[in-house]
């Protein structure tokens, strides 16, 4: 969620739809309501905390969220060229 929520709000450059993204802001939603325990891992622990996956805008934007949503971004542009062509 921290990658495709900076992948979307701070580069304007998603590499999943919209739909892919709620689905999984809805999935992680209900595991941390029904696993309430399970949520305390002491990384980004308060941004999560009541989140109702109904958007990403607030999610936090450190330089490791930074560096892997880059990665992630290289990644997924690699293996969708075309003949030298994105």
């Amino acid at each position: 969620m921290l990658v495709h929520s900076y992948l979307y709000y701070k580069m304007d450059n998603p590499i999943i739809s919209d739909d892919q993204w709620q689905m999984w802001a809805d999935e992680l939603t209900k595991l941390q309501t029904e696993n309430p325990d399970c949520m305390k891992i002491k990384y980004f622990d308060k941004e999560f905390k009541d989140w109702d996956g109904s958007t990403g805008m607030h999610l936090p934007r450190t330089i490791i969220v930074e560096q892997r949503a880059k990665q992630v971004l290289r990644a997924y542009d690699e293996v969708n060229r075309v003949d030298g062509f994105i």
